[in-house]
């Protein structure tokens, strides 16, 4: 994991831990678990995309892998 993208888990997961409510930005269920908490490229790398907040969202690892390099469709 790049040192961007592990920052911003370690943040959300934070958050999670604070209290706060995290929700999966692909399935758009909360997210119940911190071991269940990692980050998704909205846009994928290997399509071009950044490592960069704005292309950083937080999703169930299960969500993520199933989603694997496509990009998020908005419904």
């Amino acid at each position: 994991m790049s040192g961007v993208r592990q920052k911003w888990c370690k943040r959300y997961k934070q958050r999670f831990s604070d209290g706060f409510l995290i929700i999966c930005g692909i399935c758009k269920s909360p997210i119940t678990s911190i071991d269940e908490i990692t980050v998704d490229h909205i846009h994928p790398k290997s399509l071009g995309g950044k490592n960069a907040r704005n292309n950083f969202q937080p999703a169930h690892t299960k969500c993520n892998n199933e989603k694997g390099n496509n990009p998020v469709t908005i419904a």
